[in-house]
């Protein structure tokens, strides 16, 4: 494994939480509504759709329970290994990372929702925005000078 273990740790829950988030967002009566509307689906294919909802959020719940036990940590040495299993590189984040990018589970965006949490969170730890000192405009709103060349 060439990305240390944290690294792949951090890139399966980003995406275990991004299909999590997904299904816990679905309105099941919505679903439901529109599978009796719409009558098109044969019985097996109508059945999959209605418990897609709990399937994904049991699937990602089992999931999380791997990243509990598969979590970055250092051995004896000082060296990151996966406390799970004890290596550098752990088979089984590994596998699960590569399923879920075959399978283009991406993170999510960050819906106005998200932003808000993230925002009040940031704020409750006692962040500030940064600024320009100057004007007391928002950092990085000043143009880099040119230097001219002679």
């Amino acid at each position: 494994m060439t990305e240390p273990a944290s690294w792949t740790h951090s890139q399966v829950h980003l995406r275990v939480h991004a299909a999590m988030t997904a299904a816990m967002r679905a309105d099941v009566r919505a679903i439901d509504a529109a599978l009796v509307q719409n009558a098109i689906l044969d019985p097996f294919s109508r059945e999959f759709v209605r418990e897609s909802r709990r399937l994904v959020l049991a699937c990602t719940a089992a999931l999380i329970c791997v990243l509990s036990a598969h979590r970055p940590g250092d051995d004896r040495h000082g060296r990151e290994i996966c406390r799970g299993c004890g290596t550098r590189d752990c088979r089984g984040l590994r596998g699960v990372a590569d399923v879920l990018a075959a399978y283009t589970v991406q993170p999510g965006g960050v819906d106005r929702a998200e932003a808000w949490r993230r925002a009040d969170a940031h704020f409750t730890r006692g962040g500030r925005p940064r600024t320009d000192d100057r004007r007391g405009l928002p950092g990085r709103l000043r143009r880099p000078r040119r230097h001219r060349s002679r």
